[in-house]
């Protein structure tokens, strides 16, 4: 870092081993780190029991409290929510309540949600709740950009688990960035409701970091299933 931007050199530091240190601040939020997600996790649960909240015991993302005799609920995937309660100046004050730990947020108050690649649509007339996928599904086949001709028996082609490192010819970086993309979307859908896809998909998103043409057509059997 510091050999591309010397003006930081000055604030290099050497440990005690000798070792050359360079602290920062993170202004932005880096995805993808495992421990950031934690120390995140870890703030948000101690600010939501704070609150009076308390974790469900089956889904540690999903926290209860009991507000003028109805329950309230937040449900969370990283830093996206879902607040529920019967009285909605209820659920103003917990947003409020929020907004003082963690500033401005992007709310949506409707009957129409996307939340983890779900689209939520409540129908107060006839008081139900629809939860699909479409949307989500639809995103990835524009992305795809190929037509999706035949038919097949398995999401998982017969050769799924053959390597192919250094046979097969590495996608492009558009291509690859397209696989990484829908690779990703494909795995909410699996995980929301469509478990016989889970196989290929698992395998798949091994290979998001350097995928080639056969990863291309093992994920191209999945969309023609």
């Amino acid at each position: 870092m510091c050999e591309v931007n010397p003006e930081y050199k000055k604030y290099v530091i050497i440990d005690k081993n000798g070792k050359k240190m360079l602290y920062v601040r993170i202004l932005r939020v880096i995805y993808g780190c495992i421990e950031s997600a934690l120390l995140w996790y870890d703030l948000y649960v101690k600010t939501l029991k704070r609150m009076g909240f308390e974790l469900n015991p089956y889904d540690k993302c999903v926290a209860n409290k009991m507000i003028n005799g109805t329950q309230c609920t937040i449900a969370w995937y990283v830093d996206d929510n879902k607040l529920s309660h019967v009285d909605p100046e209820v659920v103003s004050e917990v947003l409020n309540a929020i907004k003082e730990h963690f500033g401005e947020l992007v709310i949506n108050r409707s009957d129409e949600h996307n939340f983890s690649g779900m689209k939520i649509t409540m129908d107060r007339k006839r008081e139900n709740v629809v939860i699909g996928t479409r949307d989500q599904l639809q995103e990835a086949f524009d992305m795809f950009e190929e037509g999706l001709d035949g038919s097949v028996v398995s999401p998982a082609n017969k050769n799924l688990f053959i390597t192919y490192d250094g046979l097969s010819n590495e996608l492009s970086e558009a291509r690859s960035a397209i696989f990484h993309s829908v690779t990703a979307k494909l795995l909410f859908i699996m995980k929301r409701g469509r478990p016989d896809i889970e196989t290929t998909i698992s395998y798949l998103m091994f290979h998001v970091s350097k995928s080639n043409e056969k990863d291309w057509e093992n994920r191209k059997d999945v969309w023609v299933f």
